[in-house]
């Protein structure tokens, strides 16, 4: 956790963007910490389905705005779709809606859904899941997990209530795209995504900068920050 706070303190002083940090935050002490070296919000996963109650004390302490709660789901065989923790790891029996909903009514600010099942895949979102929970809570939800193209980024904007959308792959792994098959081995990062052979051509190129224009021409409203 200090390596974390170290790399939040050097990070805001180097970005004029709101920053959330999340990964081992586990009490108001923690929340407290991440926000005096600069984060702008906290995002807890594993802290919040262990004990609820950090979500009600936060946003009291806090102010619901500087909490986010990130929501891992996975789709079981039953067709439902399921809460886990420990990037995707432990299975904790709760079902998403409800747990989306309980958060809601504890005071987060925002919610950040990612389908595990489509993380990583470039494969589009889950739509009719990200529908499904945004058009029941009131809070902003931030879609994640499954962007490939600009398009599929379009696609949750038009077709669902998500606020936001929050993007990884989508902007890293397009990249290699360019990189000679040679120079692969050098590169550090996500070695399983290159074990595991993901196509490179479900990544097309895109940048912050160039998805902005793409979803302002779209007539979706963007805040310049």
């Amino acid at each position: 956790r200090n390596n974390l706070l170290d790399i939040v303190n050097k990070t805001s002083k180097n970005i004029f963007i709101p920053l959330t940090v999340g990964g081992g935050i586990k009490s108001i002490d923690d929340i407290k910490m991440a926000l005096k070296v600069g984060a702008d919000k906290v995002s807890i996963n594993t802290a919040a389905v262990n004990n609820p109650e950090i979500i009600n004390n936060a946003a009291n302490t806090f102010g619901s705005s500087t909490i986010v709660v990130s929501i891992e789901v996975l789709k079981n065989q039953n067709g439902e779709y399921m809460v886990f923790t420990d990037n995707g790891r432990e299975e904790t029996g709760k079902k998403a809606i409800d747990w989306a909903l309980e958060v809601c009514e504890r005071g987060a600010g925002e919610i950040i859904l990612t389908s595990i099942d489509k993380e990583g895949t470039g494969t589009g979102f889950d739509i009719d899941f990200i529908n499904e929970v945004s058009n029941k809570i009131d809070i902003q939800v931030i879609a994640h997990g499954g962007a490939g193209t600009k398009e599929d980024i379009l696609d949750v904007f038009l077709e669902t209530k998500a606020s936001a959308v929050a993007l990884s792959s989508i902007i890293h792994y397009s990249k290699l795209n360019k990189v000679k098959k040679g120079d692969r081995k050098k590169l550090i990062g996500n070695t399983e995504f290159l074990k595991n052979k993901i196509k490179f051509k479900n990544f097309k190129n895109c940048n912050v900068q160039n998805l902005k224009k793409f979803l302002k021409q779209n007539s979706i409203n963007i805040i310049q920050q």
